[in-house]
């Protein structure tokens, strides 16, 4: 009889093939004397918790012996040729689907903006040796991606930002200076300007807006004769006026 289990054990139990044979004996309740062979499938760690586990998926073998193959084998073939598919990052990610891409036949290209395992080992020592931070392989880029205690990555982006506040405070105030430089240049051409013409008669802005508006009126009553006959909608009355809109 086979049987597959997931189960999540602590690491002592893990590197043991006795510890865990009584163990999924104890949980699942079967006499581990009858398991003839074990095999896990797949392993994982999970330390994102203070307390470390083991993920495993393990298959065991009751009252017989294996006849398959420990493992699976896998053939991989002469992509050269074959189309290309670009993966970006040379990450654990990007590493394992190029792999899975030459399963496929398919020719991968992996893009990774940092260096090598080997620079990129020197690069980590000087930053915490001199505090120096290559923006282009640090803890974040580079090959292997950025599995990386958090502590470490924080100090890293605190080092880093401290280099893009300095660049981004020379950018500021060099732009402050170019931008004193374009306005004292337009103060003197307004200067210039403002000598050489001679001051206009300038019109009170609400003063202007009656006269465009009793202009308007009067062209618009201008192009009405007497007797011409119009039509519109009634507004509203009074004894002594009727307000009728025209569309004018």
């Amino acid at each position: 009889m086979i049987r597959e289990y997931d189960v999540r054990v602590i690491p002592q139990v893990a590197a043991c093939e006795q510890n865990l044979v009584a163990f999924l004996a104890d949980e699942y309740g079967f006499d581990r004397r009858t398991v003839k062979s074990v095999r896990v499938l797949r392993r994982s760690i999970d330390a994102r918790q203070r307390r470390v586990v083991v993920n495993l998926k393990v298959r065991l073998y009751i009252n017989e012996l294996p006849t398959d193959e420990a493992y699976e084998q896998t053939i991989y073939g002469d992509v050269s040729d074959k189309p290309a598919v670009v993966v970006v990052g040379e990450g654990p990610g990007g590493l394992f689907s190029a792999l899975r891409l030459v399963e496929l036949g398919l020719r991968p290209i992996v893009l990774e903006r940092g260096k090598d395992v080997r620079e990129r080992k020197r690069d980590l020592s000087l930053i915490t040796k001199n505090q120096r931070v290559d923006g282009e392989s640090n803890y974040c880029y580079g090959e292997g991606g950025a599995s990386t205690p958090a502590c470490i990555i924080k100090e890293v982006l605190c080092n880093m930002s401290e280099i893009l506040n300095e660049q981004s405070k020379e950018l500021e105030e060099g732009a402050v200076e170019r931008k004193t430089d374009v306005a004292e240049a337009a103060a003197g051409e307004l200067e210039e300007s403002a000598a050489s013409a001679q001051p206009a008669e300038e019109v009170p802005s609400e003063e202007a807006d009656e006269q465009d508006f009793s202009k308007a009126l009067e062209e618009s009553l201008n192009s009405m004769n007497n007797d011409q006959k119009v039509t519109g909608i009634v507004m509203g009355f009074s004894p002594t006026e009727i307000q009728v809109d025209i569309g004018r």
